[in-house]
């Protein structure tokens, strides 16, 4: 149950995330800049996504961890 809050910000943030690089590309795709800062946006929003995920594993472990989450006392 300690883990659901987690899974759920992980996949709200994803789906935020999907949707604003999926707007930036489709507002991108039709200006006349070059195509490598589209390319920079992609990158940058999979990173984005990426951490999410590290920071996500590294709050599950650390939850399974300690008996007392440290996020609950407050």
């Amino acid at each position: 149950m300690k883990f659901l809050s987690v899974i759920i910000t992980v996949i709200i943030l994803t789906l935020a995330f999907s949707v604003i690089g999926f707007f930036y590309y489709w507002a991108f795709q039709n200006s006349p800049l070059p195509p490598i800062f589209t390319v920079f946006i992609l990158i940058f929003i999979i990173g984005l996504i990426i951490a999410l995920f590290y920071v996500a594993v590294e709050r599950i472990k650390e939850i399974k961890k300690e008996k007392d989450d440290d996020l609950s006392k407050y």
